[in-house]
C-alpha cells in the first residue's frame, strides 16, 4: 500500500502554500509516497503521480477545514486514512473534554454556542459580559482569577485573563477573527506547564502507534496507553495527537487534536517521514 499525502494549494498557483512547504519538500523524497495538493476553493485535487495500478491510502496534511470542504467529503471515490467526521471529533474539544477529564488540566467549564445564545436573549445583552459576571462570581470560583479562555477548537495569542473586563475584550478579539465561536467556549485555569510534548497517534489494523517513541518516559506510556484506549472506541478515530505536559511534576493531557491539522511541534520533517514510512509498511 501506497500513501497519497495531500497538502493544501496556495490560491491561484500550483504550489503547495508556503506555510507547508518544508514538510512537503521532505516527505516528496520518500519513495513510499506520492504528493498532491488540494484547492478547498476549486475542490480539486492535483497528483504529483497517480499510478492505476497501485492501491492507494490517501492522508490529507494542511489547514483546518470545516467538514463540508475536506477532501474526504469531496472526493469519496478514493480510500481516505482519516474523514472530515474524525477531523472535526478530535479538534472539538467539546466532544473529548468530558471523556478525558480525569487526564487533563484541572476543572473546566463548557458552555456550547446555544448556552450563549440562550444566555443573550434571556439578558438582552451581549453573552460576553453577562459570562464576565458568571465566571467571576462564587459559583465558578473552582477556576481560580486567572482563567485560559480558547472556544471549542482554538485559543488567542493571549487567551488568559484575570477579571470581567479582560474576559469582554478577548471575546470580542476573538469574534472579530473567527466571526463565530466554534462550538462554543471552554475556560480552565490557567496554570504553568512544563516540558510540553507532541505525541502521533495512528491506530492501524487495530495497532497503535505512537511517534516520536522514543520521547516517551517510563511514567508516560501508561498515561498515553489509558488515554488512548479511551479515544479510539469513543471516537473511532485512526489519527490523532496528543499534547502533553507537566504541572507540578505530574503529566497531564493539553489536548487531544487531529493529525491532519497538527503541527509537528517536536518533531522533525525527516522523522515524521520515517513517521509515515513506518505506518505505509503496516497498512
Amino acid at each position: 500500500m501506497r500513501i497519497m499525502l495531500i497538502y493544501p494549494k496556495y490560491p491561484l498557483k500550483n504550489i503547495v502554500d508556503p506555510d507547508w512547504e518544508e514538510e512537503y519538500n521532505a516527505v516528496s523524497k520518500m519513495p513510499f509516497l506520492e504528493t498532491g495538493l488540494y484547492d478547498e476553493y476549486e475542490k480539486r485535487l492535483i497528483f504529483s503521480k497517480l499510478y492505476e495500478n497501485e492501491n492507494y491510502i490517501f492522508l490529507y496534511r494542511g489547514w483546518m477545514l470545516e467538514p463540508e470542504n475536506h477532501p474526504s467529503l469531496i472526493f469519496p471515490q478514493y480510500n481516505w486514512f482519516s474523514d472530515h467526521i474524525q477531523a472535526k471529533t478530535a479538534n472539538s474539544g467539546f466532544f473529548w473534554t468530558e471523556l478525558l477529564k480525569p487526564y487533563i488540566i484541572g476543572p473546566t467549564i463548557l458552555y456550547p454556542n446555544e448556552f450563549l445564545d440562550n444566555l443573550q436573549e434571556e439578558k438582552g445583552t451581549e453573552s460576553r459580559d453577562v459570562l464576565g459576571e458568571i465566571l467571576y462570581s462564587p459559583a465558578a470560583s473552582e477556576l481560580g482569577n486567572s482563567i485560559f479562555v480558547k472556544d471549542g477548537v482554538k485559543s488567542e495569542s493571549e487567551p488568559v485573563i484575570s477579571s470581567a473586563e479582560e474576559l469582554s475584550l478577548l471575546l470580542s478579539k476573538m469574534k472579530n477573527h473567527i466571526g463565530k465561536f466554534r462550538d462554543g467556549l471552554i475556560f480552565k485555569p490557567a496554570v504553568k506547564v512544563e516540558n510540553e510534548k507532541r505525541f502521533f497517534c495512528f491506530a492501524v489494523n487495530n495497532n497503535v502507534s505512537i511517534f516520536p517513541s522514543d520521547n516517551i518516559q517510563n511514567e508516560e506510556k501508561d498515561f498515553l496507553n489509558n488515554i488512548i484506549n479511551t479515544v479510539i472506541p469513543a471516537f473511532n478515530l485512526n489519527f490523532f495527537t496528543l499534547d502533553t505536559a507537566c504541572v507540578d511534576g505530574k503529566t497531564v493531557l493539553v489536548e487531544l487534536g487531529h493529525g491532519e491539522y497538527s503541527s509537528l511541534k517536536n518533531l522533525s520533517t525527516e522523522e515524521f517521514s520515517e513517521t509515515l514510512e513506518f505506518i505505509a509498511e503496516k497498512i
